[in-house]
């Protein structure tokens, strides 16, 4: 990929606790032209991480396994604010 292909992907990171599950929404979303899975966790202690080491755009939370249990807000992608929902 070039530089400027790079800039337009979207950076996922993908917690899910189901490893099928998991798998199957990262095939899909590596099927879109703008998105990247660039992390996959499948345990709540392994997401902040994760962030910090991929550096995602969007982090994308699964099933209550999957659910930051500490110190996301302090990973969320360039300093921003962290969410849940």
């Amino acid at each position: 990929m070039t530089a400027a292909r790079d800039a337009q992907l979207t950076r996922v990171l993908l917690t899910e606790d189901q490893r099928m599950m998991r798998g199957a929404l990262a095939l899909l979303l590596g099927r879109e032209d703008d998105m990247e899975v660039v992390a996959q966790v499948s345990d709540g202690d392994a997401i902040v991480p994760a962030a910090k080491e991929a550096q995602p755009d969007v982090a994308l939370l699964g099933g209550p396994g999957a659910q930051p249990r500490t110190g996301a807000r302090g990973a969320a992608p360039n300093g921003g604010p962290g969410r849940s929902g």
